[in-house]
């Protein structure tokens, strides 16, 4: 018969470390990769709960794939898979502080069915308070025209419940038509991410006329988005006050060689003279042989 003094029982050198510090090692030597994690998680009970933690900080839905594989069936079936892995562990929700939504055509009522909005609602009423951080919405990159199907359900369903009262990021590209209201409710909203996106005029006439304190953003990436920016920073209504508060902005991101770019960077400019601290700006020539980006320090100019 075994003994403890053969070492048969005795408790792996890893087990013997706090909870704390193998928390530690594992974020030191966590990977890019979830199948890293989810192998990772396999190899001892202790690996788990910040393998878990990992896996799901960022989660993505989508009804298109890379060589257009994925089917609605495929989609139904991984919101009840993560449906169930909430149910059995709720606290799974509270790990969730990145949520990516690609969407295309008009597949998009999942987005507004009870299958998806429960997931939504397990992060909302997680333990440790709604954590979700950033949205990211995107359409396919280079196939303009892509939009909102459904935007005034879109927003009352969806963003005025879920995203809108957490968020302190943001990020829009390749979209027609977004809800203005997902921008401008997001009273915690501090960056602000948009490519080739175009704002509807949902609510549009309420946001200008009464009174209320906008998003006050801290950092500011756009790029060929003219009428976007036109909405934001209200150009088209003379007089009216921008619909974010850019007066504290720190950090602007854009392309030089988009020339609609530099007129709104202009404005953002004067807005945010006595704020900015750097400006970004790439000058992407679209092709071989270089591409070069340029920073400024605005504190030293």
């Amino acid at each position: 018969m075994a003994t403890s003094s053969q070492g048969c029982f005795e408790t792996p050198p890893i087990l013997q470390l706090s909870q704390e510090l193998i928390d530690e090692i594992i974020d030191d030597t966590v990977t890019p990769t979830k199948k890293d994690l989810m192998s990772l998680s396999l190899v001892c009970r202790a690996f788990r709960p910040r393998c878990e933690k990992h896996i799901f900080t960022s989660i993505r839905f989508s009804n298109f794939t890379v060589g257009w594989g994925t089917t609605a069936t495929d989609r139904a079936k991984r919101i009840l898979k993560f449906l169930d892995i909430l149910s059995r562990k709720p606290y799974i929700a509270g790990h969730v502080q990145e949520l990516h939504l690609d969407v295309w055509g008009y597949d998009q009522e999942w987005i507004v069915e009870p299958g998806f909005l429960k997931i939504m609602d397990f992060i909302r009423q997680s333990e440790d308070g709604p954590p979700l951080k950033r949205f990211e919405l995107d359409g396919i990159t280079g196939a303009r025209g892509q939009k909102i199907a459904n935007p005034r359900r879109f927003a009352k369903s969806f963003c005025a419940p879920f995203i809108t009262p957490f968020l302190s990021s943001l990020c829009i590209k390749d979209l027609d038509d977004v809800p203005l209201t997902l921008v401008a409710d997001c009273a915690n909203l501090k960056s602000l991410d948009i490519a080739r996106t175009t704002f509807g005029g949902l609510d549009l006439v309420d946001n200008t006329n009464t009174p209320r304190s906008y998003p006050q953003i801290n950092a500011l990436h756009f790029n060929e988005c003219t009428q976007a920016m036109d909405t934001l920073l209200q150009r088209e209504v003379p007089g009216s006050c921008p619909i974010l508060n850019f007066s504290k902005l720190k950090i602007i991101k854009t392309k030089s060689n988009w020339m609609d770019n530099m007129k709104s960077l202009k404005a953002l400019l004067q807005v945010s003279s006595e704020s900015l601290e750097d400006l970004y700006l790439k000058l992407d020539t679209r092709g071989p042989p270089c591409e070069c980006s340029v920073t400024l320090d605005m504190r030293t100019i």
